[in-house]
């Protein structure tokens, strides 16, 4: 039964992670091009269109051609939360500002609410892995508030499978117990109690297999939702091996985290692109890397600029952990000397959860500053045993005075990195960019031939536009599929200005066509409205969380 204390322990990091995950959710941070890729591609479902989005061809540089980037359950999750809340028609939408944040905000409460989940999946598995509540306090509270954690706030696919993945392991985890209890009735039993004995192993067997299930489950969802995610499988496969002490087990176990994936290549053949599949996974494999961005010069060149958005510095996993560093020096700097401790003491969870991540991302070569959501849990946990070890150490002889200096020290981190947090949430780094669809959406919707309009805009608002207000001729900034009307609105900002680049170092390969007729309809049209937001924001940590926001040469042009 669970005690007063304990349940202080569990419910204060989730309070404080409810809190700086879900307050100010259209303030703070500014949109990225990914949340809105996914968000339409969950309309996309949500419409009845089916896994797969053809338009997600454009939602990537021009080397490859295949809508095939990511797997389906990213968009298949979202739209089934958005079925259940009947967004977006329960936002009422209009061309106000207001309805417009409210698009933007309930996608965002969904990922706080996510983020919520992991942190008490990250107290449970630290507590049933470790047997140490305050160390399951300490992690849980470091995700909660620590500032590079707001990275959870955005709906990317990374912060979408993570309760997955956490799940995973927290069953993995549980199994060891019921083989304990196996184990155990094996070498205490009597004839007496002999045929209860059995009984209660056979439940035990069977409870095994169900948790088995599920934790491949999650993972066989998790990789079905982003697929570096395999990173994973040692580390769970290895819980699930030492607890059961079973290749059987195992076996089954790998059974759904095998086949679940599966059903995106086995979706891509049903549809006859199975080869469009191929062309899509290669790219992202081996070739995505030989883009420009993550070789050395531009690494050196562009990354070692102190101003340079993350978005700009998708490098090779060493140099990513400069902008992260940058991001949060104390939690990311702890976790390092935490791991590094793990491995003197061969703690193979924190060494499997992170050395095939540093491996994958390695040899990939393409490694974006929010790929290391996937490693943030196993930060916190290093950071939170490095510090009960500690206090172990230097309280030797008195148990109450280790876990009173385990909590002063957390104390004083815990309140660093909450004030930190509460700087940066609290900006409104996302209102410039509300102002700019907003004034576009305003403009369609009061020209008397709506329907008639080609709209060319970032993936971020583009589904705005085709889901929300059903403009047929919604366009992204990439799509070169052709205009077919005679009128035409154009978006300008940081998405347009990114694909009619020059730059020869310059992130993706653009299509040469789509850059010069890009170009002509700039040229062709006359600005009706321009946003020019001077950032003030200081430039010192933590708000180097906050910098790069678009918010300059903001245009709308048209031809009519």
């Amino acid at each position: 039964m669970m005690t007063r204390t304990s349940f202080f322990l569990v419910l204060t990091p989730l309070i404080l992670s409810a809190f700086t995950h879900l307050f100010n959710p259209v303030g703070f941070p500014c949109l990225h091009a990914d949340e809105g890729k996914y968000v339409r591609r969950a309309l996309h479902v949500l419409a009845g269109l089916g896994p797969q989005d053809p338009s997600s061809r454009f939602d990537h540089g021009q080397k490859s051609t295949s809508s095939y980037d990511h797997p389906h359950f990213g968009q298949i999750l979202l739209a089934g939360l958005f079925r259940i809340i009947g967004y977006p028609s329960s936002v009422d939408p209009s061309p106000t500002i207001q309805s417009i944040e409210m698009l933007y905000m309930v996608p965002r409460i969904l990922m706080g609410i996510f983020a919520v989940v992991d942190t008490f999946l990250i107290y449970k598995i630290v507590e049933r892995r470790y047997s140490t509540k305050t160390g399951a306090f300490i992690a849980s509270t470091l995700f909660a508030v620590m500032p590079i954690t707001w990275l959870m706030r955005r709906i990317y696919l990374d912060s979408l499978l993570m309760p997955f993945v956490l799940s995973s392991i927290l069953f993995a985890i549980y199994l060891k117990r019921s083989n304990d209890v196996i184990i155990s009735d094996k070498v205490n039993y009597n004839v007496g109690n002999l045929k209860n004995s059995g009984i209660k192993n056979a439940y035990e067997k069977n409870r095994n297999i169900i948790l088995t299930l599920i934790s491949g489950i999650f993972l066989g969802l998790a990789i079905y939702t982003k697929v570096p995610v395999i990173t994973m499988i040692p580390l769970v496969g290895f819980l699930i091996y030492t607890n059961s002490k079973s290749f059987k087990t195992l076996g089954i176990w790998l059974i759904p985290v095998i086949l679940v994936p599966l059903l995106w290549p086995a979706y891509a053949l049903s549809v006859g692109q199975f080869d469009e599949w191929l062309d899509g996974v290669l790219w992202q494999a081996t070739e995505r890397s030989e883009t420009g961005v993550t070789n050395p010069l531009r690494s050196l060149i562009l990354c070692s600029a102190s101003n340079v958005s993350p978005d700009l510095c998708p490098t090779g996993v060493f140099k990513s952990i400069r902008s992260v560093i940058m991001m949060d020096p104390v939690l990311v700097v702890i976790g390092l000397i935490g791991i590094v401790f793990a491995a003197i003491r061969r703690d193979y969870l924190i060494l499997l959860w992170v050395v095939p991540f540093f491996i994958f991302s390695y040899l990939i070569q393409w490694t974006l500053y929010f790929h290391f959501i996937l490693v943030l849990p196993v930060f916190c946990i290093a950071s939170a045993l490095l510090i009960v070890d500690i206090s172990n150490k230097i309280m030797k002889k008195n148990e109450v005075y280790q876990k009173l200096l385990s909590f002063v020290i957390i104390s004083a981190i815990g309140l660093f990195g909450l004030t930190s947090t509460v700087l940066i949430i609290t900006t409104n780094a996302f209102f410039v960019q509300i102002a700019h669809v907003a004034l576009a959406v305003q403009n369609i919707e009061s020209n008397d031939h709506n329907d008639d309009t080609t709209i060319i805009t970032a993936p971020e608002y583009s589904w705005i536009f085709k889901y929300i207000f059903n403009k047929t001729h919604a366009l992204q900034t990439r799509d070169s599929s052709g205009i077919r009307t005679d009128k035409i609105l154009l978006m300008v900002d940081r998405s347009y200005f990114s694909v009619i680049s020059k730059d020869p170092l310059k992130i993706e390969q653009e299509d040469p066509k789509q850059v010069e007729s890009l170009l002509n309809i700039y040229n062709s049209t006359h600005t009706i409205a321009s946003l020019d937001y001077s950032d003030k924001t200081p430039e010192n940590y933590p708000y180097t969380n906050v910098k790069n926001c678009p918010s300059e040469n903001l245009q709308i042009k048209t031809n009519y």
